[in-house]
């Protein structure tokens, strides 16, 4: 195991790693399993453990200033077979270029590195203490080039080849998530959450003493189904007295017997808000954009029995992440 040092060599640290390990390894692949920026390692043997996993806590001591960004590619053929204009979906062999206060960057997006395995299709690149990309560019395997620039540390940029069929219709689609956006481990939230954390949700459905889970959703929203299991694992988990959970409806087109129609079918395990007012709609959005700088589908936001806003994230939080609020809160029945 070798640590990067800024690219003027190579520190070999095999023996306190964790990773010289006794077992007998056959494959890894990496990828950043806990969401901190730091590559982790998933490990398969020939022996017991059968399958080990190394999280990498570099960034636990917080002394870090070094950031990241991480990308995703959509190539443009969305059809079975080979296309002479467009690169194939996964779009590996996609070469991008950063440019970093005068540095260069390049990365290729390759399906593995080893025996039998394949990487996360997420790269990552780490970008030292630069607050930001100056500039992104994706030279796709058909030829087509696309560019970006002043990208933020902590970004995660979705690279269409093909903007005409990405959602938003552009190349490139960038989000801030809700960790922080340097290479620092724990759950220490982005300075976008944190603003979003001050504000204040008058919605129904507010009780002191139990948390508040809003999960926004349509009926066309198929992570918005993907999720009610776990929504109902929570529920479960930590009990009508230390939560409620209630749907947001997103789309301002969908009427509420559509609604009430998706809701007899799937049977949430929440009480959708269909009555909410314009200015509350608005206040949801605003929540949202302030923390993820994004709008997107689901997206739950945790607030206390006052409607302080305490999580805003992509998807459901964890068992844990609750209880850690129930704790910080003071809620726990």
């Amino acid at each position: 195991m070798f640590l990067n040092d800024e690219g003027r060599e190579y520190l070999e640290f095999s023996g306190v790693s964790g990773l010289n390990d006794p077992a007998d390894a056959r494959s890894f692949a990496t990828l950043d399993f806990d969401g901190d920026g730091w590559t982790d390692l998933a490990v398969v043997n020939a022996n017991a453990p059968l399958l080990q996993l190394f999280r990498n806590r570099i960034g636990d001591a917080g002394e870090s200033s070094n950031g990241m960004i991480a990308l995703r590619f959509v190539g443009g053929n969305r059809e079975a077979a080979p296309s002479e204009r467009w690169s194939a979906r996964d779009g590996f062999g996609a070469r991008v270029t950063l440019e970093i206060n005068g540095r260069r960057i390049v990365r290729e997006h390759i399906a593995g590195a080893g025996f039998a395995a394949q990487n996360s299709a997420t790269m990552r690149i780490g970008i030292g203490p630069a607050d930001a990309v100056t500039r992104l560019v994706v030279r796709w395997p058909s030829g087509v080039v696309r560019s970006l620039s002043d990208v933020p540390r902590g970004a995660l940029v979705v690279a269409h080849e093909d903007p005409d069929a990405a959602p938003g219709g552009e190349a490139f689609a960038v989000t801030l998530p809700e960790r922080s956006s340097t290479f620092q481990g724990g759950d220490r939230p982005s300075r976008q959450a944190r603003e979003a954390a001050g504000s204040v949700l008058a919605l129904p459905g507010l009780e002191p003493g139990r948390l508040t889970l809003y999960t926004t959703m349509a009926t066309w929203c198929a992570p918005c189904l993907e999720e009610l299991p776990t929504l109902a694992h929570l529920r479960r988990s930590l009990g009508e007295a230390n939560l409620r959970i209630f749907g947001i409806p997103h789309d301002e087109d969908e009427t509420s017997a559509e609604l009430e129609a998706w809701a007899r079918e799937h049977s949430p395990t929440y009480e959708l808000l269909t009555d909410l007012s314009l200015d509350q709609r608005a206040a949801v959005s605003r929540v949202t954009l302030e923390a993820l700088r994004g709008e997107g589908l689901p997206v739950s936001i945790v607030t206390d029995g006052a409607g302080r806003v305490l999580l805003v994230r992509w998807g459901p939080p964890t068992v844990s992440q609750l209880r850690l609020l129930l704790e910080r809160t003071g809620n726990t029945h």
